[in-house]
């Protein structure tokens, strides 16, 4: 029963990355929109027919389901060493809102690196309309990535300590 949870849980752990990336996005949108307008826009295809906001959000789901699959695996496969299915799934929800609740913290902490730091930090094309909202949407999205990892890891962390119990 447990080995069968685990694609279960995973698929649900790319929902997860999924809605987080389209949340994420209105997030980064909001501080540099010149961010999706000048790069990720032309990056995924999203014409200038799509309304912003729900561009970014698209552009969140696509850029982020398979984290999904990179985290959600191997933590519900740490999960399947619970006592049973049922607690094996609650394992889960809570390991998955570690990994959510470290993704969001860290990716919003990014939001507090100085305007100096920026410079230098992340790369700005010349044509940027708004050189700091594009560098802070920018060391936001590309902290979102290795917060994901650290969440994993607390998750998985959580996972081992508790399966045990």
């Amino acid at each position: 029963m447990r080995l069968l949870l685990i694609p279960v849980l995973t698929a649900f752990a790319c929902l997860m990355a999924a809605l987080y990336g389209a949340l994420h996005n209105q997030i980064s949108y909001s501080v540099g929109p010149d961010y999706f307008h000048g790069f990720k826009f032309l990056q995924f295809g999203v014409g200038p027919d799509v309304p912003p906001r729900l561009g970014a959000a698209l552009i969140g789901v696509q850029a982020s389901w398979w984290m999904g699959l990179v985290v959600g695996l191997p933590i519900a496969a740490l999960c399947a060493r619970a006592p049973s299915g049922r607690a094996m799934a609650r394992l889960f929800l809570r390991c998955t809102a570690i990994v959510l609740t470290v993704t969001l913290v860290l990716g919003l902490a990014s939001l507090l690196v100085p305007v100096e730091m920026l410079d230098g930090l992340v790369p700005v094309p010349a044509t940027a309309q708004d050189a700091q909202g594009f560098a802070r949407a920018a060391l936001m999205h590309d902290t979102s990535y290795l917060a994901g990892i650290l969440g994993m890891l607390a998750g998985g962390f959580h996972a081992l300590r508790r399966a045990r119990r």
